[in-house]
């Protein structure tokens, strides 16, 4: 059954909404009494690698160092933790958040306007480590899932990308470690198919294992690099994804005034005979006292689709988009 053009706007803008007041919540719920250790020092070390800010009041009157270890924190068993070790790329199309990008888009099948959306999320259900929820350390399991649905510029759905995840992470100081299971398969829209009698779907699937590592120089930098191997892979899907990258962006809370970012990420894929794209995003954010943020800014693509139904199409696109990531 085919599905009214208009549903995923109103899906983008319905879930931006709900997430918005359920962050506001998060964040006044999650409020800790004041730290004695906390107040009674202005500086705290990460990683041995400098000293943090002074220390500065949250809107819910508590009296830490946002984005930081603090001395007081150990580690304890935590069902449904507050925060997430594990972060999102930020300039990773393929991830679990929230977003939206409107470009300009340039190939061999497709020149004009598109509409890229992400409907997902990600949560953590278990963790052994600090309750720190903007810099929390230690293990933790976590489920993800989203979808990448696609619009022309007649706001048709032309395609829908699937990913689902458990990633199991783990956060010491300055380093980071992902390993996950994740499915990822591709499907084409109702009415582009009505009205491109014969076009053929590709059966794109994949269900790998991944091994990521990220390690930050200072809180506000990450540099990462993760590895996929496909153990079950359909149709054009090759074992082997590569995927690198980095990334400028404040772990610290900042209110209404807000921080810049930058981010880059490249990804190969063996069907592409280790080809791939690459992705660049840069404007400014907004982080919430929970770890949460939202982002809006430049967004730019360059190499094979991202859209796996056009997996060796190459496309050139740029524009901006807005982002909400866990």
């Amino acid at each position: 059954m085919s599905c009214p053009r208009w549903m995923p706007m109103g899906m983008v803008l319905a879930m931006l909404s709900q997430l918005a007041l359920a962050s506001t919540a998060a964040a006044q719920v999650q409020a800790m009494p004041p730290s004695t250790a906390a107040a009674d020092s202005s500086t705290a070390v990460y990683g041995g690698l400098g000293t943090a800010p002074q220390l500065q009041p949250s809107p819910s009157g508590e009296i830490r160092i946002p984005g930081y270890p603090q001395p007081e924190d150990e580690w304890t068993w935590q069902v449904l933790p507050t925060g997430l070790i594990w972060k999102s790329y930020l300039a990773d199309a393929k991830d679990s958040r929230l977003g939206s990008e409107l470009m300009w888009s340039n190939s061999k099948e497709y020149t004009g306007y598109l509409w890229d959306a992400t409907l997902g999320g990600r949560v953590g259900l278990l963790r052994y480590g600090t309750p720190n929820p903007a810099w929390p350390e230690g293990f933790e399991l976590d489920v993800e899932g989203a979808a990448f649905p696609r619009l022309d510029s007649d706001r048709s759905v032309v395609g829908t990308d699937f990913r689902a995840g458990c990633p199991l992470t783990y956060r010491q100081g300055p380093w980071e470690v992902k390993l996950a299971y994740q499915h990822e398969c591709s499907h084409l829209g109702d009415i582009y198919i009505e009205e491109n009698p014969g076009v053929t779907r590709i059966n794109y699937v994949r269900d790998e294992v991944v091994l990521g590592v990220a390690y930050r120089p200072i809180p506000s930098v990450r540099i990462y690099s993760e590895v996929g191997y496909g153990f079950h892979v359909e149709g054009p899907a090759e074992p082997w994804d590569l995927q690198f990258g980095a990334e400028y962006s404040s772990m610290q809370y900042n209110g209404s005034t807000g921080s810049p970012f930058f981010a880059i990420n490249g990804r190969l894929r063996q069907e592409l005979n280790y080809g791939g794209a690459v992705t660049v995003e840069a404007g400014w954010q907004w982080n919430g006292e929970i770890g949460q943020r939202i982002r809006t800014g430049l967004y730019y693509f360059n190499g094979a689709s991202n859209q796996f139904q056009w997996y060796n199409t190459f496309e050139n696109q740029i524009g901006a988009g807005l982002w909400y990531d866990f």
